[in-house]
């Protein structure tokens, strides 16, 4: 997304929670006057001031978002060489490009370890299970 995006997306949070606090004042005051109970009104505030709350706090977060977002692009700018910039490759596509090497190498890992002597290992799926387990997750039960 783009700064301007972010930037719009966030006054439309800001734009609707200050619309709804402008009519939940006025609707707590009317309900107030028309049924005669004060805490109708307090209510409707309380109410309201969650309400608000909440979208200002969206706000605030698409807002971080954007700022962060701003510190990635800086960084990927700053770090990647023109033959990855070539590829078209974005800073999001490089961090999970990162995030899957990370996983295949944790699964090489759990390849790689062996059945203690409290464990087997499953001859279909290859998961190590302890003793006590008698059918592995996949299915095959202990040879």
């Amino acid at each position: 997304m783009k700064d301007s995006e972010f930037k719009d997306i966030k006054g439309l949070y800001y734009f609707i929670g200050g619309g709804f606090s402008i009519l939940g004042l006025i609707s707590g005051i009317v309900l107030g006057i028309t049924l005669k109970n004060f805490l109708f009104c307090i209510l409707d505030w309380v109410g309201t001031f969650l309400f608000v709350t909440i979208y200002f706090g969206i706000g605030v977060i698409i807002e971080n978002q954007s700022v962060l977002f701003g510190y990635l692009n800086t960084i990927y700018e700053n770090t990647t060489s023109n033959k990855e910039k070539e590829k078209n490759n974005s800073p999001t596509q490089l961090f999970r490009n990162i995030h899957v090497e990370k996983n295949e190498s944790n699964e090489k890992k759990k390849e790689e370890k062996k059945a203690s002597a409290n464990e087997w290992r499953c001859p279909k799926c290859g998961k190590i299970n302890q003793n006590y387990v008698g059918t592995c997750g996949c299915g095959e039960l202990k040879p």
